[in-house]
């Protein structure tokens, strides 16, 4: 039972490659780290990058929203290396513990995203109210940067619908 430092309701997920820490994302612009070791359960778990101490609910570590909105999607990457997360302002962000837990953030002016998934270790797929998967990369400078839209239709399609003033005219 997870209370102390949550203030508010918590609106994503996602576990560690080492299924020992829980990430977490809330709509008090936080992304928090939690331990979820059970020492009656689970053998002890070797440190991480993210915190040494590993007691059932100890705050791993914690990072703001750059500009104060809700987190609507969290997730590791496969290392367990990268957290990125998604803001309802619209904002990529990636905590890097190889970097001493530096975040890089992306402000994009696209609607708000609700969800993040990383598909390589340098790559996510990050989508929202736009419907249109877009591509992110993280590369070994430590910089966030779009890179494509992912659904982009062809240009060389047209169609014969009805608009609603020409109906009318």
């Amino acid at each position: 039972h997870i209370k102390k430092p949550i203030r508010s309701t918590v609106t994503c997920l996602d576990w560690h490659p080492n299924n020992i820490l829980l990430a977490a994302g809330s709509s008090d612009f936080k992304t928090r780290i939690f331990s979820a070791y059970i020492k009656d359960v689970e053998s002890k778990p070797s440190a991480t990058g993210w915190g040494p101490k590993m007691t059932f609910g100890n705050l791993m570590s914690e990072f703001s929203n750059t500009v104060g909105s809700w987190v609507h999607s969290v997730s590791f990457s496969a290392s367990g290396n990268l957290l990125a997360w998604v803001g309802h302002d619209s904002s990529v962000s990636v905590a890097d513990v190889n970097r001493g837990m530096a975040v890089a953030t992306v402000k994009t002016q696209f609607l708000p995203f609700t969800s993040c998934t990383w598909v390589t270790e340098n790559s996510m797929v990050v989508c929202g109210h736009d419907c249109c998967p877009m591509l992110f990369v993280y590369d070994d400078n430590g910089a966030l940067a779009f890179t494509n839209k992912l659904d982009v239709s062809s240009g060389g399609q047209t169609t014969n619908k009805i608009s609603a003033m020409r109906i009318f005219k």
